[in-house]
Formats: C-alpha cells, structure tokens, sequence
C-alpha cells in the first residue's frame, strides 16, 4: 500500500494537471471470484517522470486492499504492448488474524 501511494503521489507531483494520465474505474470487476473495484492509470505519452505506462489495481469490495495489482512500462519502439513490469495477486487474504509480536520473533523464525 505504501508502495502504491508514493507512486501515485510522485506521479500527482509530475503531472499535476493531469495532462498525461487517464483513470477509468471498472466498478463490477471480479479476482478468484471476489468483487473488486478495478482502477486502471495510464499514462499514454512516454515521460521518464511518471512511475509507468499503466497500472492495473484491483481493490476487493469487502477487504477495501488491493488484491491484485500489475505495473506495465511503455511499449518498446514500434509495438503497441505495453510491458509486464510487476503483478502480484494475493489469494485467501485474511486481516486481523491475532499475530502478536512476539509470533515474529526471532526466536520463532528461527524454528521454521
């Protein structure tokens, strides 16, 4: 989540008028079978300023988390298709599981 905001705040910073960045909002999209808000950033003209090509974030509707995020690159001169950077799906994401610190111990870590 961190990752995602800072990006999109550096990008808010680089294109501050929004004269290269487009939003759409998809609001009946699915994951595995999950409702999700889809929200797809592209950013049509190549600047070495802005994070990325476009973004792919898909928000679970009862979660309210990402659960499915891909980060695409500007196409290489001459194609149309923009390139696969990052994806990552997170898959049977529960919250507030009861972990205490000390479940990160060292110590525990260490016996796994």
């Amino acid at each position: 989540m961190d990752r995602l905001i800072e990006q999109t705040l550096s990008d808010i910073r680089n294109d501050p008028k929004g004269e290269n960045s487009r939003l759409k909002f998809f609001h009946h999209a699915s994951i595995n079978d999950r409702p999700c808000l889809h929200i797809q950033v592209v950013h049509p003209t190549r600047a070495e300023n802005l994070s990325c090509h476009m973004a792919n974030i898909y928000i679970d509707s009862e979660l309210h988390m990402p659960i499915r995020v891909e980060i695409y690159d500007w196409p290489k001169d001459g194609d149309d298709q923009p390139i696969l950077q990052e994806e990552f799906t997170f898959t049977r994401l529960k919250l507030n599981v009861g972990l205490s610190n000390a479940d990160f111990a060292l110590s525990v870590l260490d016996r796994n």
